[in-house]
């Protein structure tokens, strides 16, 4: 199988592009930076080919090139923002190609009527790729358990974290383990033309995170209710551009009124394997939430 990877060096782009190595697959990537890829990937022996293409998105005629000849291509770019314009860019350039299949990387409940400014977005670029006619399958995983690293900062600070959803749930999945799937997707034609909701194995609220934090560290972690208003105004005072912060509180108000609260098998189907819990991520990266004055 011979496959174009964009993204290949993004939380879930690295480990797919790794795992789709491991099976033996040729794999090109189109980066801007080699360098950086070739060190994040780190092929080594693996059995599969690695091919590190170096190019601009904004060159379409470049991004043609690196779907041409291929099997199927995998994009994992941001529907918003600086990213909305050239995930554009790239399903027009597949469809020019001819790309016999897209696999695009989109976000759990996906939908025109969401709360969620990244759900909405991914809603329109699901209809403008059925505009192109591409053959196309969508990963929607369900947000990942790295974005509690976000809140790590805070939490070392002040013991605690700042959200606006203090009662909705989400099934928080590991990136590792929609990397996994995505390996099984674009390995198996059998896998392909479908939309796969990607869930961790639990719900868990605000809350619920805080006291999974408590037990790990032994030391009491708290979560603090604001309302959008102020928690804009938090993201933006901490630097966070002005999207960033609107997508941040579209977010807690799609989570507040319970759009992600289910959980599926896919990752399961796909793998074979249960999905990481939250507990083991969070005991894995342990070492970045303890408070100050508990680590001097």
């Amino acid at each position: 199988m011979k496959i174009t990877a964009i993204g290949a060096t993004g939380k879930v782009g690295t480990p797919l592009v790794r795992g789709l190595l491991e099976r033996g697959a040729d794999v090109r990537v189109f980066v801007r930076d080699p360098g950086k890829a070739r060190a994040v990937i780190a092929a080594g022996d693996m059995p599969g080919r690695l091919d590190i293409v170096p190019g601009r998105l904004d060159d379409l005629a470049a991004v043609r090139a690196a779907f041409s000849g291929v099997d199927v291509g995998f994009v994992a770019l941001g529907p918003t923002g600086d990213q909305r314009p050239l995930q554009e860019g790239v399903i027009e350039a597949a469809g020019q190609a001819g790309l016999p299949q897209l696999v695009r990387l989109s976000v759990f409940s996906t939908g025109h009527h969401s709360l969620g400014l990244n759900q909405r977005a991914h809603a329109e670029l699901d209809d403008l790729v059925a505009h192109t006619g591409l053959p196309y399958t969508s990963l929607r995983p369900a947000l990942f358990a790295t974005s509690v690293l976000d809140a790590a900062e805070e939490i070392r600070r002040t013991g605690g974290w700042t959200g606006a959803a203090a009662h909705g749930r989400n099934p928080l999945i590991d990136p590792r383990d929609v990397a996994a799937s995505g390996v099984s997707v674009l390995l198996d034609p059998a896998w392909w033309g479908r939309h796969h909701e990607l869930t961790g194995p639990a719900l868990y609220s605000w809350p619920d995170v805080a006291a999974l934090l408590t037990r790990e560290l032994g030391t009491p972690i708290g979560f603090r209710a604001v309302d959008g208003a102020a928690l804009r105004a938090a993201a933006l005072a901490r630097g966070l551009p002005e999207i960033n912060a609107e997508t941040l509180v579209a977010r807690e108000r799609a989570v507040e009124a319970g759009e992600n609260e289910r959980l599926t098998d896919t990752v399961r189907a796909l793998t074979g394997s249960e999905p990481r819990s939250l507990a083991a991520f969070l005991h894995e990266y342990r070492d970045v939430f303890v408070p100050q004055w508990e680590a001097a």
